[in-house]
C-alpha cells in the first residue's frame, strides 16, 4: 500500500547515514513529498533555487514566484527535483537497470504536457550506489536524483513554458519494474504573481481541483 508523506526528508540511501538528498551541493533534505511503497522511495518537491530553505507545505502543492532568479536573472525562480532510491536505508537488491522510471510534466493552465525517462533524459542525474555518490548516473547504482530548473532548454516543455505566467504544472513520478507499477509520486508547482488577489486565490483553486480530477478520473 502508497503511503505518502508530505513536507518529510528523504531516507538515507545506505545503512550508514548518508545523506538523503545528494544531488549538487549545499542543497538541502527536505519539504519532499514521498511515496514509499514497495521497498521502494520516490520523491518529489519545488523549491526555491539556490535557497538554503525548503518550502513547507502540509500538501503536495508548492507556490513559487513567477519571474527569474533575483541573483542570477537567467534562471526561473524555481526548480523542480525529483529522486528515486531502490533501497532506502541501504534495505533491498534493486538496481537502476532492473526498473524503468518516467517524468510527465503537465501545465495544467494551458494543456501542454510531456513524458520523459527520469533516468535517461537529463543525462546528469547523480547516481548513488556501493562507491557512494556518482554522476552521472548508471544502471548499476540504485539512487538517482536531479534538481532542473524550468528554464533550461531541456525542460520538457520548454516551447510552452513563459517565466512569468501565472501557471500551474503537474509533475508526476512513476517506477516501474517490467509491467509491475512499484510506486508513484505527483506534486504540483503553482506559480503566483506578487501578492495574489482574490481572484487570483480563487482561479488557482479551481485549476487545482480540475486537475485532482482529472487525475482521479482519467487514469480509470
Amino acid at each position: 500500500m502508497a503511503t505518502i508523506q508530505y513536507d518529510t526528508n528523504l531516507l538515507s540511501p545506505n545503512n550508514s547515514s548518508g545523506p538523503g538528498w545528494y544531488d549538487g551541493s549545499g542543497n538541502p533534505n527536505g519539504g519532499f513529498t514521498v511515496d514509499t511503497e514497495n521497498g521502494i522511495e520516490v520523491g518529489l518537491r519545488v523549491k526555491l533555487r539556490q535557497d538554503p530553505n525548503v518550502i513547507d507545505t502540509p500538501t503536495d502543492v508548492y507556490l513559487v514566484p513567477v519571474g527569474a532568479q533575483l541573483s542570477s536573472p537567467s534562471h526561473a525562480a524555481w526548480n523542480y527535483e525529483f529522486s528515486i532510491d531502490l533501497r532506502p536505508g541501504g534495505v533491498g537488491t534493486l538496481t537502476l537497470s532492473d526498473i524503468t522510471a518516467s517524468l510527465a510534466i503537465t501545465d495544467v493552465t494551458t494543456g501542454a504536457t510531456a513524458t520523459v525517462d527520469a533516468l535517461g533524459y537529463f543525462g546528469d542525474n547523480s547516481g548513488y550506489g556501493t562507491g557512494g555518490k556518482v554522476t552521472p548516473a548508471t544502471g548499476a547504482e540504485w539512487g538517482s536524483q536531479n534538481s532542473e530548473n524550468p528554464i533550461f532548454g531541456s525542460f520538457p516543455l520548454a516551447a510552452d513554458y513563459d517565466e512569468n505566467a501565472v501557471r500551474l504544472y503537474q509533475f508526476d513520478l512513476t517506477v516501474s519494474e517490467g509491467a509491475t507499477l512499484l510506486a508513484s509520486d505527483t506534486v504540483f508547482a503553482q506559480t503566483v504573481a506578487p501578492e495574489p488577489g482574490p481572484l487570483a486565490l480563487v482561479a488557482i483553486g479551481l485549476a487545482l481541483m480540475l486537475a485532482r480530477f482529472q487525475r482521479r478520473f482519467g487514469a480509470r
